[in-house]
């Protein structure tokens, strides 16, 4: 079954999407063999703390330029992304810590108990990885489609000044923020939802829910993604804001 929705996947994607749809299609393999590749080296004992944001990066980058191409609008979202990635990194120990959500709650033991414990894991750090690799997709198309619209508002208005275009990036993002927001909270609230059967079938009440580790984790992890959604906004819109007004003020707008 699993190969047969992979098949009218990869169709859907063609017939679709043409050349960009197979292009998607490749992308979306080697970011999953990325992924499958940064598991097995945390597993061989590298740090986690390094590879996460290598990984996303690789991710980013596949995501922006395999599928964009190599232009203005890739290379300013790419940037904005790593500077939001980084700021969100920061932000996630930090909130780990001071939460202290390492490790499984107890209605992962019944799933785990048959396995060993010994797994010689930073859970900490885990589950920063968690969180970074759930937002990466997002942050990237938030990037991306700030950079296309102010691309196209300074092709065609190539005299706005840094600070109108600044602006205008601001007013793009408020317009993609609400979309956004609502996209990650139900993906997240979809892989959620059999923790929340549990909650009612075992009769827990408001103070065990809001308690629980495995709540409070899904709750951290929405509540980042979020954040860094809203934070690529001003970062994206400054960064080609600057970089057009800045660098290519007396130069021939790129009008890739």
């Amino acid at each position: 079954m699993n190969f047969l929705l992979f098949i009218v996947l990869f169709l859907l994607m063609i017939g679709i999407g043409r050349k960009r749809g197979l292009k998607a299609f490749v992308a979306l393999l080697l970011n999953y063999l990325i992924l499958v590749i940064c598991i097995y080296l945390m597993a061989c004992g590298i740090s986690i703390l390094v590879l996460t944001p290598l990984c996303c990066i690789l991710v980013s980058s596949i995501i922006l330029f395999f599928i964009n191409g190599n232009n203005i609008k890739t290379r300013v979202a790419f940037i904005s992304v790593i500077v939001t990635l980084f700021f969100t990194i920061l932000f996630v120990i930090i909130v780990n810590s001071g939460a202290n959500l390492q490790g499984f709650g107890e209605e992962a033991y019944e799933g785990i108990f048959p396995y060993s414990f010994n797994i010689n894991f930073d859970m900490s750090m885990l589950g920063m990885a968690v969180v970074l690799m759930g937002l990466i997709g997002s942050i990237t198309d938030t990037s991306i489609a700030i950079t296309s619209a102010l691309h196209e508002v300074h092709v065609n208005n190539p005299d706005l000044s840094r600070k109108k275009l600044f602006l205008s990036g601001m007013n793009i993002g408020r317009d993609i923020l609400g979309t956004t927001l609502n996209t990650l909270f139900f993906a997240y609230l979809g892989g959620f939802l059999s923790l929340l059967f549990w909650f009612k079938t075992d009769s827990y009440n408001l103070s065990q829910i809001v308690n629980s580790k495995a709540f409070c984790s899904e709750i951290v992890r929405i509540l980042c993604s979020g954040l860094c959604s809203v934070v690529i906004i001003p970062v994206a819109s400054f960064l080609y804001s600057y970089g057009q007004t800045h660098n290519f003020s007396h130069k021939k707008i790129e009008k890739t």
